[in-house]
Formats: C-alpha cells, sequence, structure tokens
C-alpha cells in the first residue's frame, strides 16, 4: 500500500511495483493490495511469494518513499482525491480486488496529506496491532 499509496494517490507518478518486473520477482499474479482475500488466497500467496524478493521490493519501495517526501509541494497535499481519480487507481489499474470495489468510498473526500500520513506512516502499524492481537490470542511470543 505504501508504493500505490504514494506514488499512485499522493504524487500521481509510477509505483515500484511497475518497473522491474517486480510482479513477476515477487512471484505475485495479481496487482492487488489484498483487501477481501479468502484464507485460501493468503495461504496461496503465503505459499507462493519470493521473500528474497519481498525484502529487496520492500528497501525500494522505501527509498522511492524517502524521494517522493523530499520532492512534495505541500501545498499539493490540500488536493482531494477526486471520485474519477479514485475509480482509475483502484478499478482500471486493479489495486482493489474485484471482490473489494467498494474501496472507493473509503478514500472519497481524503485529500492528498491524509493519503501521505495514512498510507506512508501509519497503514503498516496498523496491521503490526493487528498481527500483535492474532498472536496473543494464539498464546504467541512476537
Amino acid at each position: 500500500m505504501e508504493d500505490a499509496g504514494l506514488n499512485r494517490f499522493v504524487v500521481d507518478g509510477s509505483q515500484v511495483l511497475d518497473a522491474g518486473e517486480w510482479r513477476q520477482r515477487l512471484n505475485v499474479p495479481w496487482r492487488h493490495q489484498g483487501t477481501g482475500m479468502t484464507f485460501a488466497e493468503v495461504d496461496d500467496l503465503n505459499q507462493r511469494i519470493d521473500l528474497q524478493a519481498l525484502s529487496t521490493y520492500s528497501r525500494m519501495v522505501q527509498a522511492r518513499t524517502r524521494e517522493v517526501v523530499k520532492a512534495l509541494d505541500p501545498k499539493s497535499l490540500d488536493a482531494i482525491m477526486e471520485a474519477e481519480r479514485l475509480r482509475v487507481i483502484l478499478i482500471d489499474e486493479g489495486l482493489a480486488a474485484p471482490q473489494a470495489a467498494d474501496l472507493l468510498d473509503n478514500y472519497m473526500g481524503w485529500n492528498k496529506g491524509r493519503c501521505l500520513i495514512h498510507f506512508g506512516l501509519t497503514h503498516s502499524f496498523q496491521h503490526v496491532g493487528e498481527i500483535g492481537v492474532i498472536a496473543s490470542l494464539l498464546g504467541l511470543e512476537y
């Protein structure tokens, strides 16, 4: 989400995913971010993904994020995400899985500054919290 969130939502650039054949290197056949995946699809992803490629991709995304943030014009962050732009990113470009097309409504009214904060800073921590809850329910330390 950091890759698409900053590069598509915030600066309307290209994703790292689209340079260097990352989907093939990661061994992931879809573009979507995973919302609405079934347990079977998650299991399939866990079995197929190339973890070394994922680590490299993650570092590339982090480097791009730093470039994007350094080049940002703070005035641009007030721009509101328009419905048509969201439709292009989520539906036409395939960021939203077919079963999660309602994600369009989630981002209506967001400005680019909110996208920057959410996708660049807080989104991953939300998932870290979820991992902690799941681990504790399973009686695991993480």
